[in-house]
């Protein structure tokens, strides 16, 4: 199948709903540059940029101050972190939605997509493989360090471990999707793989 993608856009007003960042504290965020200059007098975010907010926000309401979500996003990781947000904001139930011709056609378009060809989509939007996903950031604020990781690691394998900060990206993921109130993305089926509509 060949998919038209459309990515939903958010408003500060839907920003605040979803990541708690009120607008006032927006407008502070774009002036120490945390946020993008607006354009033409109207903001509006795309899915990615909400995510980066979220796990700022997240951050900031830790009480590590701005230094620790520079490391964060100083760091290589933070590319993938946000892209692992978005992507379990995508995978979170009714994050999307199938639009398809007739009941029998979205009926077999939500089967096929339960499995491993739902996780590819997801994916390609997301602009992350689903192998590459990760469920935690771990921060060290002491050495620096930002890692990403699919489980948490065991106490023992790592004694400092309980100085560090773990933020659960699937659970960050997971909020934007239930407060957004819209599909994050809608997914229009073009053509199925034989050439037909």
């Amino acid at each position: 199948m060949t998919y038209e993608v459309h990515h939903a856009r958010f408003s500060p007003k839907d920003v605040a709903r979803i990541t708690g960042l009120s607008q006032t504290m927006q407008r502070d965020w774009r002036r120490v540059g945390y946020l993008p200059a607006r354009e033409g007098g109207w903001s509006s975010f795309s899915l990615g940029e909400i995510a980066a907010i979220g796990l700022r926000k997240v951050v900031a309401d830790s009480k590590l101050g701005p230094g620790a979500a520079d490391l964060i996003f100083g760091s290589e990781a933070a590319v993938a972190a946000i892209n692992s947000i978005v992507w379990w904001a995508l995978e979170a139930d009714d994050a999307s939605a199938w639009i398809t011709g007739s009941d029998a056609a979205l009926k077999a378009e939500i089967e096929k997509h339960s499995n491993n060809d739902h996780f590819d989509l997801v994916s390609a939007v997301a602009g992350i493989a689903t192998s590459e996903r990760a469920r935690l950031l771990i921060l060290d604020p002491i050495s620096g360090a930002v890692t990403l990781v699919m489980q948490e690691p065991r106490a023992d394998e790592d004694a400092p471990f309980l100085s560090r900060i773990t933020i659960s990206l699937a659970y960050l993921g997971a909020q934007i999707a239930a407060r957004a109130e819209t599909p994050l993305a809608l997914f229009t089926r073009l053509t199925n793989d034989r050439g037909g509509g």
